[in-house]
Order: structure tokens, then sequence, then C-alpha cells
């Protein structure tokens, strides 16, 4: 009596009560579109046909990622919409939909990991000096606590906690994190930006968010993830940086990892969903602790001059 169409959208339902708004919206342009989908795009429910739910198999993925393909488009995001899919097939299993997952061992095609891209001190500045005030404080915030774009755009102030010296922090309730733990990001290091919080609360009394969006005509709401994402890899184009804005995440971690936090502590920094994440970073943490090992021994054992020796001498 199910279709696969149909149940996608029960599934999107689904998505409605139990994810935070972010991935709810991000389910909809995924599986069935909307006004914001990219021009010549296609929906999981364009890309797979109607059929009886109890035909799901790896063909669907298949014509997946033949469309992928078919895009351009790299082969991170061709897995992604497979998993999007798997996860959809999974909910329906834990539904009873199915007895068994019918593309739950399926893997997706090998990625090679890149580098994170990292951004300098001084492509940072010039980042700052060409955007929009707006998007200047954004960034500046965020290059500060490291967190997800959707965290750092969507920030209350409510969750903005000055009101015991000493023990500021800012708090993400489980939902509002992908790794679904409460997180805070503690502030006391960082005078001059709870000031900047303070200061700005003074300012906009009446606002829920810190960035309010002049688009909302009801003056409740905060910017479109998308439209800051495309705002800084617009403005950094523009500029000749290979970045995007995760990357000031990226930045924000690896100079932790520099500074000797081991990757355990980076995760729960990072509020990661699993170490796996994290690990992108070893190649960091092993240099630094090769950086301390050599310290540690020119310090107990006396290291020989080296002389300067012609070339056949």
């Amino acid at each position: 009596k199910h279709t696969i169409h149909k149940t996608i959208d029960e599934y999107i339902e689904h998505c409605k009560r139990a994810m935070r708004e972010s991935t709810y919206k991000y389910k909809i342009l995924t599986f069935q579109g909307g006004k914001k989908r990219k021009p010549g795009t296609r929906t999981i429910k364009e890309i797979v046909p109607d059929a009886p739910l109890q035909t799901i198999n790896k063909d669907h993925l298949k014509k997946i990622r033949a469309y992928a393909n078919e895009r351009g488009l790299k082969t991170s995001s061709a897995n992604r919409l497979c998993n999007e899919f798997q996860a959809f097939a999974a909910w329906a299993t834990e539904e009873d939909y199915f007895a068994a997952d019918p593309i739950q061992h399926i893997k997706g095609l090998p990625v090679e990991d890149a580098d994170p891209k990292l951004i300098s001190d001084e492509q940072f500045t010039e980042l700052l000096n060409n955007v929009p005030m707006w998007l200047r404080e954004i960034i500046w915030v965020d290059w500060l606590i490291g967190v997800r774009l959707s965290n750092v755009v969507g920030l209350r102030y409510d969750q903005i906690h000055w009101e015991e010296e000493g023990n500021e922090y800012i708090e993400f309730a489980p939902s509002e994190m992908k790794k679904g733990k409460n997180t805070r990001i503690d502030l006391q290091d960082l005078p001059e930006l709870v000031d900047w919080f303070k200061i700005r609360r003074l300012a906009h009394p009446e606002d829920t968010y810190v960035w309010m969006s002049p688009s909302y005509k009801d003056g409740f709401g905060h910017f479109s993830l998308s439209y800051v994402g495309r705002r800084f890899s617009r403005t950094a184009k523009e500029l000749g940086l290979d970045v995007t804005f995760h990357s000031i995440r990226h930045t924000f971690a690896t100079r932790w990892a520099e500074s000797g936090m081991d990757l355990h502590s980076l995760s729960k920094l990072l509020a990661h969903k699993d170490m796996n994440s994290t690990k992108r970073y070893v190649h960091v943490e092993d240099v630094n602790l090769q950086r301390i090992a050599k310290k540690k021994v020119a310090r107990i054992r006396k290291v020989p001059a080296l002389s300067v020796v012609n070339s056949g001498k």
C-alpha cells in the first residue's frame, strides 16, 4: 500500500517534528524541492521514480549516482545524496515498513581526504575589509568561537550568558547541535567578545537573534544560511581565495591542535559527532608532538655544534 514517494512525504513530516529547523529545510530541498532550489537541479523524488516501497534496492542508489555524474558533482556530493536516501530507508525500516533495511549495506564511493582549507591572518583581515558590516560581524565572532555556520548565524541572545563574571559562555541545546548534545563555548578568555555582545544587546533590546534579517517583515528571524555562505564565498573568490565559510572552523580547529590540545579534547570543543571528523587534524597534532619532543630532547641532551664544510673537502 505504500509507495516510495508517499513514504518520503511521511519521512519529511517526521523530520519536521524530530530534527532542527536547518536540517529539516535541507531535507525538504533534497527530497521535495522548493523555491530556493538551484536551477537545473533535481530532487530525490524526481530522480527516483515512484513505485511500491518494497521495490527499493541498490539500483535506486545507482540512479542517484548517475544523476550526480551527469551534473558534474563531486564524489562527496554524490555520496551525500545517496546517504540521504539511505537515511530515508533506515527510517522506513524503523517504522516496520521493511523487515530488513534493503540498502544499508551499500557503501559510498571512495573519496580522497583533502586537507582542510585554512585562512591566514592576512586573508582574514582582507575578507573583513571587503564584506558588508553584518557579515563582518558574523565572520569575526566565528573566528573567535569556531562553531558551524548554522550555529553562529542563528545565535540568539538567550544562548549567551554573561551574568556571572568569570563564568561567561554560550550554550547550545542538543536540538541545535549536529552532535545532539548540550554544548558550551567558554568565553572567559574572550572579554572583548563578551563586551561586544553586551553593547549590541543594549543597542537592540527587542531582538531575538544577534543578527536579525532585514528580509523578515515581522522582525523575527535570522539571515538565511545559504545567503551568508554564498556572500562569503563570492567575496573570497573575488579576492582570489580558495576558501569557504567552513574554512573558519577548520582554521579554528587547526590552531587549537597546533597549541597542543589532544584530539579527544578537540573533538569535544568542536562538538563532533564522532572522532573520525576530528582525525583530519591528526597530522597537526603529530607535528606539534614532534616539536614538543625535540624541545625536551634539546633540554636533556646538549646538541653538538655542526661545522660548515665546503663541498669536496
